[in-house]
């Protein structure tokens, strides 16, 4: 017996207290390297080792009877602070921040916390029979009647807690993530054992009952791929070549900043409807919550890549037969491109034949704000003259920077390269504001060379002009050439 007090006396009086030491100096050094593992450490510590200590205390050194209500208490005690520091320990294991170890598992929280509940209650009932000596055989019938009168009143509640349950475990969506349910597009913003909030394109905050939820089809546009793929329809008319519409429009596609190149975007023929021709049009981007401006952008430049290549985008039309009528005028006639080009102190040098056979073949092109009409280093195709709108000019500069060379309005032209054939545009053209514009393809602008050499002398003279803004533009100093004699004036390059 007094072999044992002494075991017991050196245990509490040298164990304790290095125990105490050790897990003290193993907290200070997990607590710089920012382990999970210290607020279990720290309640084994302060809550379970003290009330262990005083417990063996009692019943080994005073030898106090299990029965007194002191022990109990103690007892008690230390089944709370194992409560507390298991917890904390699962805790650590089950919930990783923001930095997680290899050794930490991912669990739903819904799900911790209540296996948590669980557990405290099963530890409550155990300290309850066991060490007070509660008979639970009533209280389990009692709740077994009440659980069933709960189940029908909160039959909804429950409903929504098992639907929570089962979300959590098959994980079809995390927050963050970008959903579909019915009609609604929304990113998941929160979930607890109820509901999972939503937050639309638009801002508005929608709760989802999770019963409600579980019988829902829901679509994940976020949760595989870091990129979001988004999908539309356009028709256009049976005599526009299916070929060269999905060419087109692919080239829409591309062309659209924050158009993902890979995976590819599609163009295919969905349907031929009694009238118009069905196209599918898919494309990924980065980020969901772009992708409604980003279609808004792509359906804009379709309606210019439209009016350019002379697509017909179909629409209701009623056939009105007369005995006698004329064709609706184009949106550009021939007479009023002969106008414009009368307006223009370059042109002078032409004949007014030649002119007017210029207007006739004359193509009028449209682009919308953001399109690219000349791109640097890639030959111009055609020489633009300006309806209306802005472009602005752009060179990139010995540091790859973009730089101004001109903004451009009605009246001004670009894409000179195209006198030149085979050599490449100086200059990127951006369209400032929406943009109609007379091109004029390589043949055309041979025939106005040979037509007239005073005007051949001008458009040497502009493209020397042009190309000293260029130079000026990237930081070169513009070699001095001696200037061209001619009677005509130089088209405006700003």
């Amino acid at each position: 017996m007094e072999r044992s007090l002494l075991i017991w006396g050196l245990v509490l009086i040298v164990g304790v207290p290095l125990l105490t030491v050790l897990l003290g100096e193993g907290i200070e050094r997990l607590e710089r390297q920012r382990n999970p593992l210290v607020p279990f450490l720290r309640r084994a510590r302060t809550y379970l080792l003290p009330t262990v200590a005083l417990l063996l205390v009692l019943k080994t050194i005073v030898s106090v009877s299990e029965e007194v209500a002191i022990v109990r208490l103690l007892e008690t005690g230390v089944w709370i602070a194992a409560s507390m520091t298991i917890l904390a320990l699962l805790s650590s294991l089950f919930t990783p921040g923001e930095k997680a170890r290899r050794w930490q598992i991912s669990l739903p929280n819904l799900f911790f916390q209540f296996v948590r509940a669980l557990a405290i209650l099963i530890i409550a009932g155990y300290v309850m029979a066991t060490i007070w000596g509660v008979d639970l055989s009533n209280v389990a019938t009692a709740l077994g009647v009440g659980s069933l009168v709960i189940a029908l009143a909160l039959q909804d509640t429950l409903s929504n807690l098992v639907s929570g349950f089962l979300l959590l475990f098959s994980k079809p969506f995390k927050i963050g993530d970008w959903i579909q349910i019915g009609d609604i597009e929304a990113e998941v913003i929160g979930q607890d054992w109820r509901a999972v909030r939503l937050q639309t394109i638009t801002g508005y905050l929608i709760t989802v009952p999770n019963g409600v939820l579980s019988q829902e089809t829901i679509y994940n546009f976020t949760l595989l791929n870091p990129w979001t793929w988004r999908e539309f329809f356009v028709r256009f008319s049976y005599n526009d070549p299916p070929n060269r519409v999905k060419q087109i429009l692919h080239r829409a596609m591309l062309d659209t900043p924050g158009v993902l190149a890979e995976p590819k975007p599609l163009v295919f023929v969905e349907s031929y409807e009694d009238f118009y021709i069905t196209y599918y049009m898919g494309y990924a981007l980065k980020s969901f919550a772009d992708s409604y401006d980003l279609t808004d952008e792509i359906k804009s430049r379709i309606y210019y890549a439209a009016k350019r290549h002379r697509l017909t985008i179909p629409y209701p039309t009623q056939m009105e037969y007369r005995q006698e009528g004329h064709p609706r005028p184009a949106e550009v006639s021939a007479s009023e491109i002969s106008q414009f080009f009368r307006s223009l102190a370059y042109f002078s040098a032409l004949h007014a034949e030649t002119i007017e056979s210029l207007a006739q073949t004359a193509i009028v092109e449209y682009y919308g704000q953001g399109d690219r009409v000349v791109q640097m280093g890639v030959p111009d195709e055609y020489f633009y003259l300006i309806l209306a709108g802005t472009v602005q000019l752009t060179v990139l500069d010995l540091r790859d920077r973009n730089q101004d060379v001109a903004q451009l309005q009605r009246g001004d032209c670009f894409g000179e390269m195209a006198f030149l054939p085979g050599e490449p545009s100086p200059v990127s053209g951006l369209v400032l504001e929406d943009l109609n514009v007379v091109a004029l393809d390589r043949n055309a602008v041979t025939r106005l060379i040979e037509a007239s050499p005073k005007f051949a002398l001008e458009i040497n003279n502009f493209i020397e002009e042009r190309k000293r803004a260029v130079q000026i533009a990237k930081g070169v100093t513009p070699q001095t050439r001696p200037a061209t004699p001619t009677n005509g004036e130089v088209p405006s390059s700003h």
